[in-house]
């Protein structure tokens, strides 16, 4: 194996390594203050659901869609 590809080989593994150690749990997601599910668990990211109400004139049930990844949680939708 030539040195080129080991050293991509290396980069990668180190890469996927890090983004499997900082795939967040679900009692991470609770501390940011969210309440909902884990609706999805893969080795990279995970996906997350919470539901939250809102009284704009009438009562509203607000779906949200989080990934978590890096550990951190991206807001990627939500729908009523």
């Amino acid at each position: 194996m030539s040195k080129r590809k080991k050293i991509i080989l290396i980069s990668l593994g180190c890469i996927l390594g890090i983004l499997i150690i900082t795939n967040p749990s679900l009692s991470r997601f609770k501390d940011y203050g969210y309440y909902g599910r884990k609706s999805a668990d893969f080795f990279l990211f995970s996906i997350y659901e919470s539901e939250t109400d809102h009284y704009v004139g009438s009562h509203e049930l607000w779906h949200h869609s989080y990934i978590g990844i890096f550990g951190n949680f991206i807001s990627v939708g939500s729908s009523y």
